[in-house]
């Protein structure tokens, strides 16, 4: 009976793998056995103090009641500057909805520019919520594979271009920390301007980015591309905020206004104390990440090296966000394994350690390893690998 009541979006959803990995490490956990997860995608530093703080001030000045739908014009004003500093185009704050986090914000604009069909180009590896997103808003994604190395296949996305209504960037990547040039950007940007396709430009781990490498916002390297490109972003990430649930998206402002009516018939507005804190974030300092980015690297490295001593392992360094995305082709060889998939359930199961298979981003015989974790975690699970490797070979 429960069947019947299904309608068609349904039959096209499926949960999602990273967070289904995550939530089986947790299970194991509270059955006692000891997991040690490098799946999620979320720092496991503490959100600051002063952050913190912010949101304890806003419930005690009694900031517990509706919001506007779109958002408190405190943080929409704040969120529109930081998009203007990162892009360089004037972004006002009507251009701002604040959303349940970036998946919302991504939701949304699917939702509300997808017709029945419409092509949506998604260069792989690509993070798994992009092309369901756009199953269930009735497109169809059209995804790119990568290049033998992992990195996008620019040409690929050229090739794909015409006509196609809209083009997903995640840039740094989830999952493999590539940061794209102002080179790759601008071929994106000219086919994209010269086909009319709207670019949805995930900049969510922008500020992840480990010298020398260089962040550049689509919307620096290709301003006229700014009446067609909708900026996604959010606190997640650069402030340990996963749990806050704060995103926002940058639209013009027709988009914006329709994206904040839909947002006052579905959730309404983000949680009002949640929305305080990440003004917070936005106005203050941001002197804590450069101690945070170090860490990061310094594990990214560790990390890295360490991979590549193990056979079947070929592992590429990240320039961004806190992912190795290696390549385990050999190892799945080597151990019996029919794929990543049963290759990441095995590891698992018989070693204990969490990592997503590359299937679900659109990029097989590949695992993603978060290093947004301890250096005693990255290396107690590295041993566990290797020893695992070692019996199962």
């Amino acid at each position: 009976m429960a069947d019947t009541l299904l309608g068609s979006r349904a039959e096209v959803l499926k949960p999602s793998a990273t967070l289904a990995i995550s939530s089986r490490a947790k299970t194991m956990t509270k059955e006692g056995i000891d997991v040690i997860s490098l799946a999620a995608g979320e720092p496991d530093f503490d959100t600051p103090e002063h952050i913190c703080k912010a949101a304890k001030e806003a419930i005690l000045r009694g900031e517990t009641r509706y919001t506007a739908a779109a958002g408190i014009p405190e943080l929409r004003a704040a969120a529109a500057a930081t998009v203007q500093a990162s892009t360089g185009i004037e972004t006002s704050a009507n251009q701002i909805v604040i959303t349940c986090g970036a998946k919302q914000a991504l939701f949304n604009t699917m939702f509300l520019t997808l017709n029945p069909g419409d092509r949506v180009i998604i260069p792989a590896p690509c993070w798994v919520t992009y092309p369901a997103q756009v199953l269930l808003a009735g497109g169809t994604p059209v995804i790119i594979p990568p290049l033998p190395n992992g990195d996008l296949d620019i040409d690929g996305v050229v090739q794909a271009a015409e006509g196609a209504r809209a083009l997903v960037l995640c840039n740094p990547s989830n999952p493999t920390g590539q940061v794209l040039t102002s080179e790759e950007l601008a071929r994106i940007g000219d086919v994209a301007l010269r086909h009319n396709v709207m670019i949805v430009s995930d900049e969510i781990y922008s500020e992840l980015v480990y010298p020398p490498a260089v962040f550049s916002s689509l919307l620096r390297t290709c301003p006229d591309l700014k009446d067609q490109t909708v900026i996604i972003h959010g606190v997640s990430k650069t402030y340990a905020m996963t749990g806050w649930r704060i995103g926002y998206s940058a639209a013009p402002p027709a988009l914006a206004a329709k994206m904040g009516a839909l947002m006052s018939q579905t959730t309404s507005n983000p949680s009002s104390i949640a929305q305080w804190a990440a003004y917070a974030a936005l106005e203050g300092s941001l002197g804590f990440l450069n101690d945070w980015k170090t860490q990061f690297a310094k594990r990214r490295d560790l990390l890295v090296s360490n991979l590549r001593q193990l056979p079947g392992v070929e592992c590429t360094e990240p320039d961004g966000a806190f992912y190795v995305f290696p390549s385990v082709r050999g190892l799945i060889q080597k151990t019996g394994c029919e794929d990543d998939v049963q290759l990441a359930a095995r590891l698992l199961e018989e070693a204990h350690v969490a990592v997503v298979p590359g299937t679900p981003f659109a990029a097989p015989g590949h695992v993603r390893l978060s290093y947004a974790t301890s250096e005693e975690a990255l290396t107690a699970a590295l041993d566990r690998m290797e020893s695992w490797i070692g019996s199962a070979t």
